[in-house]
């Protein structure tokens, strides 16, 4: 779904108060109730997308991939497994919690570095996507043939992973190999756009591999007059309402009224939900010849 940027947050507003009847056509927003407006328009943005109702464009983005950090360390070799801040905790092979931040790896020997506290390290399967608010499919391309990486719940992914280095998870891929290909995401809305893949991939994944994104765009608050509001052109107006609803209250808006404001915004919000396509397959009003 596209969208159209139709409307400031200026006229959203302006025409939130009007509807309440707490604001003439023509007259201008006074500073107080453009900032309560816009406040309260933030917070329905911000429900509407929780909730998911398909206002939001989907776009398709790409993602590459970052090498691991290795570490050497009391003449062992491992590689991050976990992005994190090196403490006492997790240094590798010693700390009490070594395990779930590294993976001893002798094959990174070439590339490792002497481990050292308070360096951040990063992982090549653990990293931010803040562009998304939510991702709804994903592949890996690699070797010109696309790989589909299924979406998970945080516990389906814990087991995954877990699966994943003690026996053979996929056919062509026997515990943890040269070749793997992250098959498994994690994606943690709440936890800064969080992204957590497995298998971690290979260093020839991550050189010549490509991550393939199919996710809602995380819209920025309104934050002035002039702002655009990013919603398509068939939910202005229900937008308009359902802002009217949310500030009648506040405003002394009667209960009658604030009550059939509420009734409209509620059938026009449902409205915008069933979206544009309605069952066709009978004409109304005309009976069959046969």
């Amino acid at each position: 779904m596209s969208v159209s940027y139709v409307q400031t947050a200026n006229e959203i507003v302006a025409g939130a108060f009007r509807i309440c009847g707490v604001l003439a056509v023509n007259q201008p927003l006074s500073l107080d109730n453009f900032n309560d407006g816009l406040a309260a328009l933030n917070a329905l943005l911000n429900a509407m997308m929780e909730e998911d109702p398909g206002t939001w464009r989907m776009t398709w983005g790409t993602q590459t991939f970052t090498a691991s950090s290795a570490v050497s360390n009391g003449g062992s070799y491992y590689r991050c497994i976990r992005g994190h801040t090196a403490a006492a905790s997790n240094e590798p092979g010693v700390g009490a919690d070594w395990t779930s931040y590294w993976y001893e790896d002798a094959t990174v020997s070439g590339s490792a570095v002497a481990w050292a506290l308070s360096t951040v390290y990063t992982c090549s399967g653990d990293f931010t996507f803040t562009a998304a608010y939510s991702v709804a499919k994903a592949f890996v391309r690699y070797q010109n043939t696309d790989y589909p990486v299924k979406l998970a719940e945080f516990g389906e992914f814990l087991d995954t992973a877990v699966l994943q280095t003690t026996q053979a998870f996929y056919p062509t891929v026997a515990n943890r190999t040269d070749e793997d290909i992250p098959r498994v995401m994690y994606f943690d809305r709440q936890n800064s756009s969080r992204l957590f893949l497995t298998p971690l991939p290979s260093s020839e994944v991550v050189s010549n591999g490509v991550l393939h994104l199919l996710y809602v765009n995380h819209i920025a608050e309104v934050a002035a007059v002039g702002d655009n509001v990013a919603i398509p052109p068939a939910w202005v107006r229900a937008m308009k309402y359902l802002l009217a609803s949310d500030i009648a209250d506040e405003k002394g808006v009667s209960s009658e009224r604030s009550a059939r404001i509420q009734a409209k915004a509620e059938a026009l919000w449902a409205r915008c939900r069933r979206g544009p396509h309605t069952n066709n397959s009978e004409v109304k009003g005309i009976k069959p010849c046969f």
